[in-house]
């Protein structure tokens, strides 16, 4: 509320509504989840770069429009009954899927292009009904008005409107994402819908292929992290204690395991490299392929009892630690390959442009 200045009396006409005019306290509940996690939201401040916090400029009216659209498809679509309270927080009830996308009405419009094809499902005793029927007819209707040239696009824009156009129909949907590109033809952020099973189906590039095809068997990759719209509270102690502030995003959530074998690693730092350190966080890279700049950092840890700690960290990648020496971030171990055994193989800096370490390199976006 402190955020929102001005604007704080539309942030307590939403709250005031659901507490009076509409007393469920379900819904109440939901106003409450996107006022609370508001603060890390933002959208342009006019023309440019800039950027304002949601807080300042949402209206009620939008709010509340949002919040009763998302509601009653919760309780209503056969589609969406397998989705917990808490669930229907993320998949479902958010008013956007990415940061500065527009604050308009895109439940309305995105169902009024694309939701017409599901009047003609076929109505057959198996699918009908399902959340992979009705992505399925709204994949193939959305790949049809846009063209092959966008349809095929896995670049987060689309992915972006996949994620919107499949909530606009009540559907259980949100987009995850890689720091790191698998290889350079693999999509670094695509949709997954949350199926009747408990399955998560996951979209192996975009609209131009089926749903679960399969994400990329072969691939592995050191994190795959999920949007979300509430605070990471791990980010966010780490925002308000860090002496060095790298920008990590509040609203992101560790799913690696959804996807690769991982790995708790302790790696041993030694006492001299220690004693140079102003900061108990620590930072792991992935090697990439990029000769100016060979790591790219995927996450942070803690040390702890002279070791630097990373959890669920993907397998078969080449990895460096980083700390924060007062100056900047410097390498505090040796590279080091975490192989599918999960045995750990160091090598040498000087090593690192070597043709023979290409297989455990990622791509930089």
């Amino acid at each position: 509320m402190s955020q929102a200045g001005p604007n704080r009396s539309q942030l307590e006409s939403v709250l005031n509504h659901y507490r009076t005019a509409d007393d469920n306290p379900d819904k109440l509940r939901a106003a409450e989840f996107l006022v609370e996690n508001m603060p890390a939201h933002y959208s342009h401040a006019g023309t440019g770069s800039d950027t304002i916090p949601d807080a300042q400029v949402i209206k009620a009216s939008y709010l509340i429009d949002n919040i009763d659209k998302a509601y009653e498809q919760w309780t209503t679509c056969p589609w969406a009954e397998q989705i917990s309270f808490d669930q229907f927080l993320e998949w479902m009830l958010p008013y956007k899927a990415v940061e500065c996308q527009e604050l308009d009405y895109w439940r309305d419009s995105l169902f009024a292009r694309f939701g017409p094809c599901l009047e003609r499902s076929l109505k057959n005793d198996v699918e009908y009904g399902t959340v992979m029927q009705v992505a399925e007819d709204m994949r193939i209707e959305a790949k049809r008005q846009l063209g092959r040239n966008h349809a095929n696009d896995s670049s987060k824009y689309y992915v972006t409107t996949s994620v919107l156009m499949f909530r606009s129909a009540g559907l259980p949907c949100v987009m995850d994402e890689t720091p790191v590109g698998p290889r350079s033809n693999a999509a670094t952020s695509w949709f997954v819908l949350f199926g009747e099973r408990g399955d998560e189906y996951k979209s192996e590039w975009d609209l131009s292929t089926e749903i679960e095809w399969g994400f990329f068997p072969y691939e592995r990759g050191p994190k795959v992290y999920r949007n979300t719209y509430a605070i990471n509270p791990e980010r966010l102690e780490y925002k308000r204690k860090a002496k060095y502030q790298y920008p990590f995003d509040l609203c992101k959530k560790d799913v690696t395991t959804h996807y690769f074998l991982t790995t708790n690693i302790s790696i041993p730092v030694k006492r001299t490299v220690l004693r140079g350190l102003k900061d108990k966080y620590v930072y792991i890279a992935s090697a990439v392929r990029n000769d100016t700049h060979p790591w790219q950092i995927v996450d942070f840890g803690k040390l702890s009892h002279g070791n630097a700690c990373f959890k669920d960290m993907g397998r078969e990648v080449l990895y460096v630690i980083m700390g924060y020496d007062g100056k900047e971030l410097i390498p505090i171990t040796e590279p080091f390959i975490l192989h599918k055994d999960e045995s750990i193989e160091y090598v040498s800096a000087d090593t690192i442009s070597s043709p023979r370490l290409d297989r455990w390199k990622n791509n930089a976006l």
